[in-house]
């Protein structure tokens, strides 16, 4: 081999080899994009469902606060007849009491 033909070789060898980082640069580039994009998705998505839950929740808390204060509102009621039975009770009491003094 000439030295001509050893220089060839070189040349055309570095181009090879510069083709073969590109493409790999390239190749690198594609998967970064890929993975950022990927990346975003999943984020967005979790975010949605974040957002979903909360939603759900606040409708679960809501519907809890209905029921508590319904039933709030049924013990209420049931103290005030018994309190009303109670004092009619205590009016026919103190009424008999005055009734059977005054005999």
């Amino acid at each position: 081999m000439s030295i001509k033909s050893i220089r060839e070789a070189e040349k055309k060898a570095e181009e090879i080899i510069q083709k073969a980082k590109q493409k790999a640069q390239e190749s690198i580039r594609r998967a970064q994009k890929e993975s950022s994009a990927l990346l975003t998705k999943a984020r967005e998505e979790a975010n949605m469902e974040i957002e979903t839950a909360k939603k759900e929740s606040a409708k679960r808390v809501q519907k809890a606060e209905k029921q508590i204060k319904a039933e709030t509102s049924k013990q209420l009621e049931t103290i005030e007849e018994s309190s009303k039975k109670n004092q009619k009770q205590a009016v026919k009491i103190v009424v008999e009491a005055i009734t059977k003094l005054e005999k």
